[in-house]
C-alpha cells in the first residue's frame, strides 16, 4: 500500500516553472501534448525521498522470433544471440525474472541504490555514493571506490541512470521521450465521446508513437502508448505499454503511474511489468545508517548482518584485497605487487567484477539480438 504522503517535491519537480501556463491549455490538445513532452524533457529527480518498486521480465521474444533465433544460431556455438535464446528459454520454463529495487536519495551526490534479484536466483547488488566516495556490496564481496576516478564498469553515474529512468517513467508516464528534441507532435484528436489519441514521430520518420486515452471532466486519462517502426514506408506495431493505477492528490501533489505493463504487438503476451511498491519522504537517520560502508561482521540497515569475506579497495587506484579468514584474522594482498602472480590476479579480478560482467554479457546478448531484429 502506497503511503499517503503529500510530496511537495514532486509538485516542484514536475509542475514548476517549466509548467507555467499549462493549466490554460486545453487538455488533450496538440499544444497540451507538446507541453507534457517538454515538461518530461526537463524533469529532474527531486531531493529527499525513498522509492521502492519491482520489475518483472516475462518475455523478450515472440514464439516466432524465438524459432527464428534458434535457426540463426544453429551450428554456430559462438553466436552472440545464444545468450538471448538461453535467457528466453529459461523464462518460458520457470517464469519471469523478478527484481526488487529501492533507492534512498538525498541528492545527486548522496544516494544508495539496492537491487535484489528474486528469481531465478536470489542475490543482490547495492551501490552507494557519498560525495567523492562510493562502495558496492554483494553477498560475497564489498568494493570501495574513488567516485572521481572509478575503475571501468564501476561508474556511479551508470548505476544512477538505472534508477533515474524508471522513476521518470512512473512520474512522466507516456510522455517520456528522453532528453532529445528529435520528436514532433503530428496531431492530437479528441472524439465527441471523449476518446483521445495523439501521434508523436521521430523527426527522421523511423518511429511513430500513438498515445491513446480519454478526455473527461478530470482531464486526460492515459490508456496506452503504442510504438510503430517504419520500414520501406510501412508502419509495423512493435510494442504496447499500458499505464494504470495512477495516484490521486491523496498520495502526491502530482499523480504518478504505479503500474506500467509492456506487451507484444498482440496486446496479450506480457514483456515486462514495473510496479511501484512505496514512496516516502527520506528519514535522515535512516539515510545515515544506510550509508555506512560495509565492514566485516557489521550489520547493514538493508541487508542485515554481513557475511562478506572479501573487501576490495580501489580508492588508491591500485586494488587492495582484504580477506577475512575463518578465525577472524585478515590477510591483505596487492595483486599488482611484483610478488603477485598474474594468474592469481586474474582470478581475483573476475571474482571482483564477476556479477557485473555476467549481467553485462546477458544484456549484450539481448542488445545484439534486438539490433538485428530492427535492422
Amino acid at each position: 500500500m502506497i503511503r499517503k504522503t503529500l510530496f511537495v517535491w514532486f509538485l516542484l519537480a514536475i509542475s514548476g516553472a517549466g509548467a507555467t501556463g499549462q493549466s490554460e491549455l486545453e487538455p488533450g490538445s496538440k499544444a497540451w501534448v507538446e507541453a507534457q513532452i517538454e515538461r518530461a524533457r526537463n524533469f529532474k529527480i527531486p531531493k529527499g525521498f525513498r522509492f521502492k518498486w519491482r520489475e518483472e521480465t516475462h518475455r523478450l521474444m515472440t514464439d516466432a522470433e524465438l524459432a527464428q533465433a534458434r535457426e540463426r544460431v544453429a551450428s554456430k556455438p559462438d553466436h552472440p544471440d545464444r545468450f538471448a535464446i538461453m535467457g528466453e528459454e529459461q523464462r518460458i520454463e520457470r517464469g519471469p525474472d523478478k527484481r526488487e529495487l529501492e533507492v534512498l536519495y538525498d541528492d545527486s551526490a548522496r544516494w544508495r541504490f539496492n537491487m535484489t534479484t528474486v528469481a531465478p536466483n536470489r542475490s543482490y547488488a547495492d551501490m552507494a555514493l557519498d560525495g567523492s566516495e562510493a562502495w558496492q556490496l554483494t553477498a560475497a564481496q564489498s568494493q570501495t571506490i574513488d567516485a572521481s576516478a572509478p575503475p571501468r564498469g564501476y561508474e556511479p553515474s551508470s548505476r544512477q541512470a538505472q534508477f533515474e529512468r524508471p522513476i521518470q517513467r512512473f512520474v512522466i508516464g507516456p510522455f517520456d521521450f528522453g532528453t532529445s528534441k528529435d520528436y514532433e507532435v503530428l496531431n492530437s484528436t479528441t472524439e465527441p465521446n471523449g476518446d483521445w489519441s495523439a501521434h508523436v514521430q521521430r523527426v527522421d520518420g523511423k518511429y511513430l508513437w500513438v498515445l491513446r486515452g480519454y478526455v473527461g471532466k478530470d482531464g486526460v486519462t492515459i490508456k496506452d502508448r503504442q510504438l510503430f517502426a517504419s520500414k520501406k514506408n510501412k508502419l509495423t506495431l512493435q510494442s504496447i505499454a499500458v499505464y494504470s493505477d495512477r495516484g490521486t492528490g491523496d498520495f502526491f501533489s502530482v499523480p504518478i503511474y504505479h503500474r506500467i505493463v509492456g506487451y507484444f504487438p498482440d496486446g496479450k503476451v506480457i514483456r515486462t511489468v514495473r510496479e511501484v511498491v512505496s514512496v516516502e519522504n527520506l528519514d535522515p537517520d535512516v539515510m545515515r545508517k544506510a550509508m555506512q560502508p560495509p565492514k566485516p561482521n557489521s550489520i547493514d540497515l538493508i541487508r542485515g548482518k554481513l557475511a562478506v569475506k572479501e573487501f576490495v579497495d580501489f580508492s588508491s587506484g591500485v586494488p587492495v584485497i582484504t580477506n577475512v579468514n575463518a578465525d577472524g584474522s585478515k590477510s591483505v594482498s596487492r595483486p599488482f605487487d611484483s610478488t603477485a602472480s598474474s594468474s592469481n590476479w586474474s582470478v581475483r579480478v573476475w571474482k571482483a567484477i564477476g556479477w557485473i560482467s555476467g549481467a553485462f554479457i546477458v544484456v549484450l546478448g539481448i542488445f545484439l539480438w534486438r539490433q538485428r531484429q530492427r535492422a
